[in-house]
């Protein structure tokens, strides 16, 4: 699905969140500095907004964006490679079993990911695994309300 909307992605957020998701990701973004030394993992980096975020916020650090969508990793290339940003890959991968080592980010965060894993447990225990001690987890996302307007 994601593949298929990927064109559509950044729209379809915007009309989404009233806009809002731009704010919220460079928020996600300043929490990160907060982080000890080392690598960010933006998972479920979809277009690579957060990625590019995060980049603008510490361009000294490595960012790594990983996603399952490889639709999705295309569009995200393609502002990485407009904008020239350096020290910034992005790669596939299941935000249910990543190919990283324990403990290999400084930080891991996410944008509108919980809400799309079939097994919130497992995906919290990656990222759980995959951030050094006295790493930072920073997650954004929305639910539909209880009660409807």
């Amino acid at each position: 699905m994601f593949t298929r909307i990927a064109r559509r992605y950044d729209l379809m957020n915007s009309l989404m969140t009233g806009g809002r998701h731009h704010a919220w990701r460079r928020k996600v973004a300043e929490s990160s500095a907060g982080a000890p030394a080392g690598p960010v993992l933006d998972l479920a980096t979809g277009t690579a907004d957060l990625a590019l975020a995060v980049r603008a916020r510490m361009p000294g650090r490595f960012v790594a964006g990983a996603d399952f969508s490889e639709g999705m990793l295309q569009i995200g290339r393609a502002k990485v490679r407009a904008r020239r940003v350096a020290r910034l890959q992005l790669l596939a991968a299941d935000a249910q079993a990543l190919p990283f080592r324990d403990g290999a980010f400084a930080c891991v965060m996410s944008a509108f990911l919980l809400r799309n894993l079939d097994g919130l447990e497992r995906g919290l225990a990656e990222m759980r695994r995959v951030t050094a001690r006295g790493g930072r987890v920073v997650t954004l996302d929305i639910v539909r309300p209880g009660q409807p307007l």
